[in-house]
């Protein structure tokens, strides 16, 4: 991303999971231009995005100051967008925000994506907020798999059940891999779940 950036104002990063508003963008150099004109040193301006998913609003959009990308550099680090903003506020940027939905997510297009993306969103919590939390999200997976009764919701939850394997499969292939492995159990275990649901 930084690596395309070096000629603009701004950069909009985006994911091939987002599907955004038509005024999307313009939002967000608004709020960004607005918050400058009252003495802020933007980072990025970031707004909400519907999950499809989860049916909740997430702060996923960010629209980010391209000098700040030139002058500091992402780590290959788990919650590298914490661990830059970090190290982009000690230099005076700051992070802004909207309660706007500019689009939607969705963040589990498939079973093979929903069982790696949840493994890491609990990892994540667990790391940077609390176990409590890890749990509370892990019961709130539980109960959309509950209420859907599908191989999507079955594998998200499973997913976030083996959060702490999350530091092993950092790349796609790895989680392949991974995958290719662990595929049919699922499969095997989402049938006989189900069959014991209609008994």
């Amino acid at each position: 991303m930084r690596n395309h950036c070096g000629d603009t104002t701004w950069c909009l990063q985006v994911d091939e999971d987002m599907y955004l508003h038509s005024h999307a963008i313009d939002s967000l150099i608004e709020l960004a231009r607005d918050k400058e004109s009252k003495g802020v040193r933007i980072l990025n301006a970031s707004g909400l995005l519907l999950d499809t998913f989860l049916l909740t609003k997430i702060g996923s959009l960010k629209l980010w100051r391209s000098e700040v990308l030139q002058r500091v550099k992402f780590k290959d680090v788990s919650g590298s967008d914490r661990d830059f903003a970090s190290r982009a506020s000690a230099m005076g940027f700051s992070n802004v925000s909207c309660n706007k939905v500019l689009g939607y997510h969705d963040s589990a297009p498939s079973p093979m994506i929903a069982y790696f993306k949840y493994m890491e969103y609990i990892s994540k919590i667990h790391k940077f907020s609390s176990e409590k939390d890890a749990n509370r999200s892990l019961l709130h997976l539980k109960s959309i798999y509950e209420k859907n009764r599908d191989f999507i919701s079955f594998c998200a939850y499973n997913g976030a059940l083996n959060y702490k394997i999350s530091n092993n499969t950092k790349n796609y292939k790895e989680n392949f891999n991974l995958w290719n492995h662990i595929e049919d159990a699922l499969v095997q275990k989402y049938k006989l779940e189900i069959k014991s649901a209609k008994i």
